[in-house]
């Protein structure tokens, strides 16, 4: 990410004139921040697993944003289930009303986005009760999908309000 902040600048000069960033936890909030940055010119916004780390509002909103943004994240993915509800809405808030997918995984969780060894603590990342591999072919389908236009599968579940707690 280093190397698009250093040529951020130098964007405008690329032939490309539309643009999409994405990002997985912590990687989310840098995709976020950089789509806004980069808005007009950035027309889609890739977000996995995210929702659980402080995030600097000012920085990421992109609610007046003309961007398409998809927000996919897993259902038993504990560092989102365990957020409070203000704080799911206030994230929810940061996107464009119209043109923003929230989706979940069935079955998904937080590690299920990467490829990581081992997990890294059940308490923080949820179990999953899909395999990793259904849980990635999910994920790279609906991306594909969403970046190409197409309408998104019945793999993943449309929200309409953040989660409320469980």
């Amino acid at each position: 990410m280093r190397f698009v902040y250093k040529h951020m600048e130098d964007f405008a000069n690329f032939p490309v004139t539309n643009w999409a960033v994405g990002g997985h936890a912590a990687g989310s909030h840098l995709a976020m921040k950089i789509a806004r940055a980069t808005s007009p010119g950035t027309t889609k916004l890739v977000v996995w697993g995210c929702m659980s780390r402080p995030i600097d509002y000012r920085a990421a909103c992109m609610n007046d944003k003309p961007m398409e943004v998809l927000v996919l994240n897993g259902s038993e993915d504990k560092t989102i289930l365990q957020l409070p509800y203000h704080d799911r809405l206030n994230f929810w808030q940061l996107f464009p009303q119209n043109t923003t997918y929230f989706r979940t995984i069935i079955g998904g969780n937080h590690n299920g986005f990467g490829h990581y060894e081992r997990p890294k603590s059940h308490k923080r990342d949820g179990v999953r009760t899909i395999t990793l591999e259904r849980q990635q072919e999910i994920v790279v389908e609906e991306t594909s999908r969403f970046l190409k236009g197409l309408p998104l599968t019945d793999a993943t579940r449309a929200e309409t309000e953040p989660t409320r707690p469980v």
